[in-house]
């Protein structure tokens, strides 16, 4: 089959290993987590030269927020401070304990981004980058934190350290199960077991996704309005997602039938758990917007 349901359980599968054969097996491996052949090695956390920090912050979109110079000062001072021992211990820590410590750090080493467009200098937090640099060296109990799984998890707006803490504060106490329920079915299709939280990392994207509608603005431009109260019917309706899901549809179609059926087979065992979760259900927003 080539085809691909209309449900966002299929679109995250299809989505987490799109990304995982074009960067993130490759990636895991720069930091040699994983080895040639893609076994664990026995590094508990990878190691990462400023090469890797910066084609990671390229490929997840948050190179923007680290500036470059000619000699990279500001990307070459964080990897350096993120590669001390005591960082490197805060990576092997539970989810939450890994939180504190990222948070802190994240506060710690926020950073001046002069804008071109309007040369205005604005402090920047990095928190969305550093939760996806710190998965390339150590990936066991994390996901990635940015603006859609925040929205699709807490139901408010938000991409800073205060919404960080509550993302991962709401995951926690569920993550661990989930994910070796979710990993148990990705292994047993014949898939790397590191490919169990990025596709639950891409089912809370797909549904935060969808809380955005397109609307046309007075001014004759399109804006993205963001809508609490979605439920996943409505998310699929959404212009976005489903432009997303037309993309890895041409994606889907590209695997071969061979893989397709495997992921298809993966998506169908994994839906049920990932649907009894309360991570995306529509609640009132956990506080502030």
């Amino acid at each position: 089959m080539t085809d691909l349901a209309d449900d966002l359980t299929s679109m995250a599968v299809i989505d987490a290993f799109k990304w995982w054969v074009n960067n993130d097996f490759e990636f895991l491996q720069r930091t040699e987590v994983l080895d040639a052949t893609g076994q664990r090695t026995d590094n508990e956390v990878g190691r990462m030269d400023l090469s890797t920090f910066r084609d990671i912050a390229d490929a997840y979109g948050v190179s923007r927020n680290v500036p470059g110079s000619p000699k990279d000062d500001v990307a070459g001072k964080i990897l350096k401070k993120l590669s001390s021992p005591e960082m490197s211990a805060s990576l092997l820590g539970s989810m939450c304990a890994r939180k504190d410590k990222l948070v802190e750090f994240t506060r710690a080493n926020a950073i001046s981004v002069i804008y071109k467009e309007t040369g205005r200098s604005v402090n920047r937090e990095l928190a969305s980058a550093l939760s996806k640099i710190t998965w390339f060296l150590r990936p066991e109990d994390w996901t990635v934190f940015d603006r859609y799984v925040g929205v699709a998890v807490l139901r408010r707006i938000g991409s800073g350290t205060m919404q960080m803490e509550s993302f991962y504060d709401r995951l926690a106490p569920d993550f661990k199960e989930v994910s070796a329920a979710v990993s148990k079915a990705v292994v047993r299709h014949g898939f790397h077991p590191f490919l169990t939280n990025r596709i639950i990392d891409k089912f809370l994207f797909c549904h935060g996704l969808g809380m955005f509608d397109k609307k046309l603005r007075s001014h004759g431009k399109m804006t993205d309005s963001f809508v609490r109260a979605s439920t996943q019917n409505d998310k699929l309706q959404r212009t976005s997602v489903k432009l997303h899901r037309s993309s890895l549809v041409a994606s889907k179609l590209a695997l071969g039938k061979h893989v397709s059926e495997r992921l298809d087979g993966l998506a169908e065992e994994i839906r049920p758990i990932l649907s009894a979760v309360s991570w995306t259900e529509p609640t009132p927003a956990l506080g502030g917007r």
